[in-house]
């Protein structure tokens, strides 16, 4: 069966600090944790069937915006991976830093109502066949890129020869990673498109109660996924 590993406001894992400026709106958002690899999907399978459910939820009265993330904010889930900055190679003996990212669909900016300073958001362009694009946290942007625009950079996930992934955005820090990892930590953020997975949240901006939305949705991944 499809698992639905989580079904309700994600907000109330966040506890005592869901008052905080988190630098995302987790109010009013359903948050549905689904796994297409339970039905044995592959990738092209996988995200047609995430394509599909996405438009169904998108269209269902009283959705302002949904999307998808890997990681959800405050959950075990979380990637990290070595950065390597395009043209500054590091010290001999040095590691790499070390920084936490996240991929999800262009509209989680949306959805989660993370603002984007500069740039642009991720289109229906970034997928499999064009260059691999990030849009990066205005800490990140700090960071690596503190005496420049990082957006038209590169840095890999790979090591110091590339692949190369070019910054199109800055976005506003968020605190994706837990309640002890200050906003002002690197993170960025890759395409779906670009980085497929099987396991996804599918988060759910609602005009009603996210409670009273939880079984509509459901229901859309059980006409989708019958078994």
């Amino acid at each position: 069966t499809v698992l639905l590993v989580a079904a309700g406001l994600f907000v109330r894992s966040l506890g005592a600090v869901k008052h905080a400026d988190l630098g995302f709106e987790a109010h009013h958002v359903l948050n549905l944790g689904i796994d297409v690899a339970e039905l044995g999907y592959k990738e092209a399978r996988g995200k047609r069937f995430y394509q599909e459910l996405l438009t169904r939820v998108q269209r269902l009265p009283g959705v302002e915006s949904a999307g998808y993330v890997y990681s959800t904010p405050f959950y075990h889930n979380r990637l990290g991976s070595f950065v390597w900055i395009e043209g500054r190679p590091l010290p001999v003996g040095q590691r790499p830093p070390s920084v936490f990212y996240n991929i999800v669909s262009p509209s989680i900016f949306n959805t989660l109502r993370i603002p984007i300073l500069r740039g642009r958001s991720f289109t229906g362009t970034d997928n499999g066949g064009s260059p691999k694009v990030a849009i990066i946290s205005q800490a990140m942007a700090q960071r690596f890129w503190p005496d420049r625009d990082p957006i038209g950079n590169q840095f890999s996930t790979s090591g110091p020869r590339g692949p190369w992934i070019q910054v199109v955005s800055v976005a506003g820090n968020a605190q994706f990673v837990g309640p002890t990892t200050p906003k002002t930590h690197p993170y960025f953020f890759l395409p779906l498109a670009q980085r497929y997975s099987s396991v996804l949240a599918l988060q759910v901006r609602t005009q009603l109660p996210p409670t009273e939305m939880a079984h509509v949705v459901e229901q859309q991944v059980h006409e989708l996924a019958p078994g």
